[in-house]
């Protein structure tokens, strides 16, 4: 039998999420395969998703399951880093970095990115 999960917690939840990340229905829609009904209906409180798409949900939120599904889940959101903030972290706060050494760290920045993605899909 499968669990049933409180429709308007869920929905509050995904609400939260969702304007966390500033993703709208449609993103969910083509994430998920869904129609937008669907998803209304999922963030109205009137239905609750089946449990693989709650853990479709979780991964790309980059949470737990548990942070959709149980009240009163805290958002750990990331804040903003700005380009001055890295210049500074990186180079030991003088800020003396010239155009093409901030090329080369994009450059390397980008490809960690791109190995790690290469990684998880193996």
């Amino acid at each position: 039998m499968e669990r049933v999960y409180d429709k308007s917690i869920f929905a509050e939840n995904l609400n939260r999420y969702m304007a966390a990340k500033d993703v709208n229905s449609t993103d969910i829609c083509k994430l998920l395969g869904v129609s937008k009904s669907v998803v209304s209906d999922w963030r109205n409180g009137r239905k609750v998703p089946r449990m693989d798409k709650i853990e479709t949900l979780a991964h790309y939120f980059g949470i737990q399951i548990s942070d959709l599904i149980e009240k009163d889940k805290p958002i750990n959101k990331q804040p903003k880093i700005t380009e001055a903030d890295l210049r500074f972290a990186l180079f030991n706060g003088d800020g003396e970095i010239t155009d093409a050494q901030w090329e080369e760290v994009k450059r390397f920045a980008a490809y960690v990115k791109a190995r790690d993605a290469s990684n998880d899909t193996q």
